[in-house]
């Protein structure tokens, strides 16, 4: 909500390997992206766009290859950049995976703790977050700069 309100785009990228491994299909993940962006617009939060990469090298059929979609590579986020004009050294990424810290020079990447990354497991040149509100206070004071 506070990028919205800040006229920030807001553009999931997510690794989907489970379309590759046939846990679900792409018109499965439509429908859930669909709902997740319901409710969080019954906060008052709007998703501008979503990508995913449905490959991965263990995956199955046409799904079954290496992909510069994938995370950390930065295939998504060049085609987010390129549909919707982002300038890339300006804009953030927020993830919970080491995998979301994408191979891009300047791209800020904010690690949250949780399921994926516990402090203890993470390597220390990884800054990480405790929750949203503390990346949040981040940004708010560096963008006040």
């Amino acid at each position: 909500k506070w990028a919205n309100l800040n006229n920030i785009l807001v553009i999931i990228l997510t690794n989907q390997s489970g379309i590759a491994r046939g846990y679900l299909t792409e018109s499965e993940l439509i429908t859930i992206n669909n709902y997740i962006a319901t409710e969080f617009a019954k906060m008052g939060a709007q998703i501008d766009d979503w990508f995913y990469c449905p490959f991965h090298e263990e995956g199955a059929g046409r799904y079954r290859k290496k992909s510069l979609l994938r995370k950390p590579f930065p295939g998504m986020a060049l085609l987010a950049a390129d549909k919707h004009n982002i300038c890339l050294h300006r804009s953030f990424m927020v993830g919970d995976k080491l995998s979301d810290q994408l191979k891009l020079v300047d791209l800020d990447s904010f690690l949250l703790e949780g399921g994926y990354i516990r402090g203890k497991n993470i390597n220390s040149e990884y800054k990480t977050y405790q929750s949203i509100d503390e990346i949040h206070k981040v940004l708010i004071q560096s963008s006040s700069r």
